[in-house]
């Protein structure tokens, strides 16, 4: 274990725990990354097997020959995170989880998951935007090169500001479409 998860001795809040979570898996710490997983998650996931998920997900990212078990437990989650109450650690869990998805290449689970948080912010009349910050991480970009992220970014309304301010360094945007590299 690492220097980080034996120096934060004091109780964490669930967002500062996703940060540690997310540094060990950029920097190849799975182990670590796991153990950070069952402080940076709700009561609620952690109850319906989310622990046993992250160490399939982590043991996924270190062996590849692993993500077939990794893909079938995050979605096996999936209900769960959305038959959850919305609140904001939930929130935080839920695009972390389309995270999670993509990681382990189930774009088409990722996108699933996407849309249905998607179609909960539309109801509520907001576009939560601080959740869709999450695309934009380095290891999105396999959710990024999709065709389906045109889908997502035209229902966000993204093209909207776009066509005013240009799009991101690593992005064209031409008569309506982005392309992301």
């Amino acid at each position: 274990m690492s220097q980080g998860l034996r120096q934060a001795t004091a109780p964490l809040d669930g967002a500062s725990a996703l940060l540690y979570l997310r540094r060990a898996l950029r920097t190849g710490h799975y182990a670590e990354a796991s153990q950070w997983a069952t402080r940076a998650f709700s009561n609620t996931l952690r109850a319906a097997g989310g622990e046993q998920a992250m160490q399939l997900f982590c043991a996924a990212l270190a062996d590849p020959a692993k993500r077939p078990a990794a893909r079938k437990a995050l979605r096996e989650l999936v209900p769960h995170l959305l038959d959850s109450a919305d609140d904001v650690d939930l929130d935080r869990d839920k695009t972390f989880f389309v995270n999670a998805l993509t990681l382990v290449g189930d774009l088409d689970g990722a996108y699933d998951l996407m849309g249905k948080l998607l179609d909960r912010r539309l109801e509520r009349s907001s576009t939560g935007a601080t959740d869709w910050i999450e695309v934009w991480r380095p290891e999105m970009r396999p959710f990024r090169q999709d065709p389906p992220f045109q889908v997502f970014v035209t229902r966000v309304k993204l093209p909207d500001y776009w066509k005013q301010y240009g799009p991101r360094d690593d992005c064209d945007f031409n008569d309506g479409k982005l392309s992301c590299r």
